[in-house]
């Protein structure tokens, strides 16, 4: 987690309220961030007009590491309200599941759509980036295997990223695209709590907007839970699974529940 600070004096507070509108950010006096940094004194990076430093503050049980100081005000007011921007508000449940679907759809183009079938073997959020309109794009395709015509699954070595692989990745089984489907699970579920904290406190605590539309989050996590199948054959297509997500096909209970 990174907190973000003007230069000014030690006695003058941030407020990141005051010049983000909609933003839920706890402001931190100049005081407060030289002390966690120690007079910033370990500088972990620089840009164009800011600096990181290490740093270390306790609020509500969460630990701060990173501390960006501006080092230019005269051009980077724009550029600062931006990052809060980016990095303070919460997407809505419509804009989360709408981004899930997009990712979804991405997987149906390549396993199914493609000239060539194409396995990701690496879906996880890092490997998500959304446009300036919020739409989720496919990105890194550096581990990713590619399925002649007449292949339907492919015998490789273990690719991917920790807790994101498929458990057949690890029985030395030929892998097929439903590694994606599984990966996919866990990023749908993460999309889900906004956390990678899979709790059910997580789920809905602060978001009236999900405690709203319970009928539908239990759907979605019944579809998850589909997709993350220790058996592969038990887990559903990545079309099967955008038809679920889309209501044009009818969510059963998963037939085993993970452990």
């Amino acid at each position: 987690m990174s907190i973000l600070c003007r230069r000014r004096n030690e006695t003058q507070k941030l407020h990141p309220e005051s010049i983000v509108t909609g933003v839920s950010l706890r402001s931190f006096s100049f005081k407060e961030l030289k002390k966690a940094t120690c007079g910033f004194k370990e500088k972990l990076g620089s840009g164009a007009f800011a600096t990181v430093y290490k740093g270390l503050v306790v609020s509500n049980g969460e630990k701060h590491k990173a501390v960006k100081r501006l080092d230019m005000v005269r051009d980077c007011e724009k550029e600062f309200k931006a990052e809060l921007n980016a990095i303070g508000p919460r997407p809505s449940w419509h804009r989360r599941m709408q981004i899930a679907l997009e990712v979804g759809k991405g997987l149906v183009y390549l396993h199914e759509e493609c000239s060539t079938q194409i396995i990701h073997c690496d879906i996880t959020p890092h490997n998500i980036l959304l446009d300036d309109t919020l739409t989720a794009r496919i990105s890194d395709f550096g581990l990713a295997k590619l399925l002649r015509s007449d292949q339907s699954r492919s015998s490789t070595g273990i690719r991917g990223t920790k807790g994101y692989v498929a458990p057949e990745w690890f029985r030395g089984m030929a892998i097929n695209t439903k590694v994606d489907v599984y990966s996919f699970s866990v990023v749908l579920l993460e999309i889900i709590c906004c956390s990678i904290t899979l709790s059910q406190d997580a789920l809905v605590e602060g978001d009236e907007e999900v405690m709203e539309v319970m009928e539908r989050l239990e759907k979605q996590i019944m579809i998850a839970i589909w997709c993350i199948q220790e058996e592969h054959s038990l887990r559903p297509t990545v079309k099967r699974v955008v038809q679920m997500m889309e209501g044009t096909v009818h969510v059963s209970a998963p037939l085993i529940l993970p452990c």
